[in-house]
């Protein structure tokens, strides 16, 4: 068939393998839409051509969301599993007795809805291969934390932070609130892992050589700097490794959260609460033996050990690479 007898029938037939068909089918019913105005719009939208180099960087991020979403595999339903946590948590949270006053209810509830925010949108950064633009939304989720148990303490301080909508309140506020003070303060509930987690967060948020130094490429003596991550098997391991490590933050974080509403309530269901960490920390130890091999060739970091370090050389060498 020529070309103008395809385009005057317009129709277009192609032969698929199995599991794209099953993907087809499974996508198109999860949106309710037929399968073949899902598989036109599909193409119709890969053939539109980028006007601008956003454009072509938003096209290109949806590959690499895809790649590395196949990349992490099974490893990626643990964001699920800590998102049910928030929602286990926010149901035993309404099934309790308090002495909350309401300053401290509507903190709890902003800071509990920011640290759930913050963590759905780190992770999307991670898979849509930046891993390092990540840490500005944990290093954010670790801060509502803190103050979430600072003010769950103190009646006084929920008020400040809640009526902090003034230039004078908020002075007011930033005050009270010192950022590394409150999360040392908080360090009982949080463990000291989010508090060593915070520093090195700050550091990557922050506009210092942490920043970029794993975008940064070097050859021939042209200065580049990747958009994406994940084009090397080197950078594919960054990438998982700031994956798991991110999702070790967001538990931390969702239960410390449950740790301090467990303190200040009266009838928390602890059974129910503690069953479900336990079913989550069972899954992530699974997850974390798949990608032993890979992350922790040496077996130094399972044994509280720092791995070797690559001498100037090897480090250089990366860096031009």
């Amino acid at each position: 068939m020529t070309d103008e007898e395809v385009i005057n029938r317009g129709v277009v037939e192609f032969e698929a393998e199995r599991p794209m068909i099953e993907s087809l089918l499974f996508v198109a019913g999860q949106l309710q839409v037929d399968h073949k105005i899902l598989a036109k719009s599909w193409v119709a939208d890969k053939l539109l051509v980028p006007t601008d180099v956003i454009d072509k960087i938003r096209r290109d991020e949806e590959s690499a969301y895809k790649e590395v979403r196949a990349f992490l595999g099974e490893s990626t339903q643990l964001m699920q599993q800590i998102l049910n946590l928030y929602d286990l948590l926010g149901e035993l949270l309404g099934k309790t007795k308090n002495s909350l006053d309401v300053h401290q209810m509507a903190a709890l509830l902003h800071c509990f809805q920011a640290c759930r925010y913050h963590m759905i949108m780190g992770n999307l950064a991670c898979l849509r291969a930046h891993p390092i633009d990540q840490s500005s939304y944990r290093r954010k989720a670790i801060e509502f934390c803190a103050f979430a148990i600072k003010m769950m303490r103190s009646p006084e301080h929920a008020q400040i932070w809640m009526n902090a909508i003034s230039n004078r309140a908020y002075d007011k506020y930033e005050a009270a609130f010192e950022i590394c003070a409150t999360i040392a303060e908080s360090t009982e509930i949080m463990g000291p892992r989010l508090k060593k987690a915070y520093s090195t967060l700050s550091q990557q948020v922050h506009a210092s050589p942490f920043a970029v130094a794993t975008q940064i490429r070097i050859k021939d003596r042209v200065h580049n700097l990747d958009y994406f991550q994940h084009q090397t098997e080197e950078k594919k391991t960054f990438l998982a490794m700031s994956f798991l490590s991110g999702l070790e933050h967001d538990y931390l974080i969702v239960k410390a959260l449950g740790a301090i509403i467990q303190e200040k309530t009266e009838t928390f269901d602890q059974s129910t609460w503690m069953k479900a960490l336990s079913q989550f920390e069972a899954s992530q130890k699974k997850v974390k033996e798949a990608w032993a091999p890979t992350l922790d060739p040496t077996g130094d970091l399972r044994k509280g050990k720092r791995p070797p370090r690559k001498n100037k050389k090897q480090r250089l060498s990366n860096a031009r690479h």
